[in-house]
């Protein structure tokens, strides 16, 4: 493979390794309607977009940080699309347009609510799940009931149980955004 200032239109291993582990670690913000794959695509073909923009006073430090920028924005834009959801009164989600209250078995279809929560749950990414668990099942209680270090936050303390790296990934905000969205 050529070097990616030669102009070739050929990516570099350091360019798609750089590409990979940025995929990897921001993955969690679109999982739900992104996969690996996509992201990783959507990184070389960003790439390739950028080398073509490509001023020629741009040196190859600068012209990489002004693709790991595009790039990063990237993955905020779909973030931001995936979380974007019309505004809703909570009043209009207790009444009906006669000022009735809502069954909520009906309006969901005749599903019951316990169902439709328990499908939300399985369908959700494993790591998500895992830490769902800890706060519903009496074993992920007790581990969590456990003493832990001095000073460990929630998310160090979930990351800590579930065997994960609480520097590169934040279970927490991971969880609470594919909960809300």
């Amino acid at each position: 493979m050529s070097k990616s200032g030669s102009g070739s239109g050929a990516v570099d291993r350091c360019v798609t390794g750089w590409i990979a582990k940025t995929a990897r670690a921001q993955l969690w913000r679109v999982a739900g309607h992104m996969d690996l794959d996509d992201l990783l695509q959507d990184g070389l073909e960003l790439y390739l977009i950028c080398q073509k923009r490509r001023k020629p006073n741009f040196n190859e430090r600068e012209f990489m940080e002004y693709f790991k920028t595009a790039y990063r924005n990237h993955i905020t834009d779909l973030s931001n699309k995936r979380s974007a959801v019309p505004e809703v009164r909570a009043s209009e989600l207790v009444t009906d347009e006669d000022g009735d209250e809502w069954n909520w078995e009906d309006a969901l279809g005749g599903v019951p609510a316990e169902a439709l929560t328990l499908s939300i749950i399985n369908s959700a990414p494993l790591l998500i799940r895992r830490v769902i668990e800890l706060f519903t099942t009496d074993d992920g209680r007790e581990k969590l009931a456990e003493k832990a270090p001095a000073r460990e936050s929630l998310n160090q303390t979930l990351c800590r149980i579930l065997g994960q790296d609480a520097g590169r990934i934040d279970l927490v905000d991971m969880t609470r955004t594919y909960l809300v969205s």
